[in-house]
């Protein structure tokens, strides 16, 4: 396989690839920083059982729940970067899809795909297993704070990432 052969739709691989590590780096601090936060502040005002910056280790492989939620944000920052960059607007049109985004997308997946994977049934909390209803609908919000996060990263880095609606 030769150089040409290599080129896509969105440049070369050395050209794409900082946009996807920009991006997946967005992702995950932007759970540091926007979605654990978000839980923080419904956990110290009573709203949510639910403790933020979880460090109890999780299957497969045993790392911090945090760490794994970093990944997982890592990979939604990449789903949401090639679809903020379909669009076009003022940010604040960018920062309401990305916040939608969050809010909707990867909620969903938790809520139905995520429990079937670890064999509960749709709707189960993930920290207790059960139905928790307002668990559920936290988690929303804090998604919610992670694509606000995400967005307002992915604008702040620098132009190499390429990264600019």
């Amino acid at each position: 396989m030769d150089m040409p052969d290599r080129k896509r739709a969105g440049g070369s691989v050395a050209d794409v690839l900082p946009r996807i590590v920009g991006a997946f780096v967005a992702g995950a601090f932007s759970v540091v920083a926007f979605h654990q936060l978000a839980w923080g502040l419904f956990y110290v005002t009573g709203v949510s059982p639910v403790v933020p910056y979880p460090i109890r280790p999780v299957p497969p492989f045993g790392v911090p729940r945090v760490v794994s939620q970093m990944f997982w944000g890592g990979l939604w920052g990449i789903v949401l970067m090639s679809l903020l960059r379909t669009r076009r607007g003022t940010r604040y049109w960018l920062l309401l899809f990305a916040m939608g985004f969050g809010f909707i997308v990867p909620s969903l997946v938790g809520l139905f795909v995520v429990p079937l994977l670890k064999g509960l049934p749709p709707g189960a909390s993930q920290q207790t297993g059960q139905p928790e209803m307002i668990i559920q609908l936290v988690g929303t919000f804090a998604n919610l704070a992670w694509g606000f996060g995400t967005a307002l990263i992915l604008r702040l880095l620098p132009p190499k990432f390429e990264f600019r609606a």
